[in-house]
Formats: structure tokens, sequence, C-alpha cells
């Protein structure tokens, strides 16, 4: 009899093992499903990154591009008399 509880607790272990195993890989396919889509989210923020200076002004250079047309119309005001 003690022979018959022995294997039933053995097949019963193994089963459990077998099923934690197999919930494990499915959880680690999961895992690796979502940092691949991570991994490409973040290829295509670094190519948008890489367009950014093309597209977008940085502010000091607005600023510096605005002060020299400001200048450039203070020079017209002067030259022709009026004032603002």
């Amino acid at each position: 009899m003690h022979e018959w509880v022995t294997w039933a607790i053995q097949g019963a272990v193994a089963i459990v093992i077998g099923i934690l195993g197999f919930l494990w890989k499915q959880d680690r396919k999961h895992v690796d499903e979502k940092l691949a889509k991570h991994d490409r989210q973040i290829a295509e923020l670094q190519v948008e990154a890489q367009k950014a200076p093309m597209v977008y002004a940085l502010r000091e250079d607005f600023i510096r591009v605005t002060e020299r047309i400001d200048q450039k119309l203070d020079r017209l005001i002067a030259r022709s008399g009026t004032k603002e």
C-alpha cells in the first residue's frame, strides 16, 4: 500500500511541476512579445527624435531670429524717420 501512495505522490508532483513549467513558458512568451513591441516603439521614437532638428526650431534659435528681424525692422523705422 505504501508503494502505491509513493507513486501517487510522485505522479502528482510531476504533474504539478509540468503545469508550472507550462505556465512559466507561456508567461515568458508573453513577456518576450511585449519586449519586442517596446523595442519597435523605441526604434520608431529614435527615428522621430533624429528628425526633430529638421522639423522644429529650438527656442534659442527662434529667439535669435526674431531679435534679428526686430533689429532690422527698427533700422527701417529709424531710416524712414517715423516713430512707433
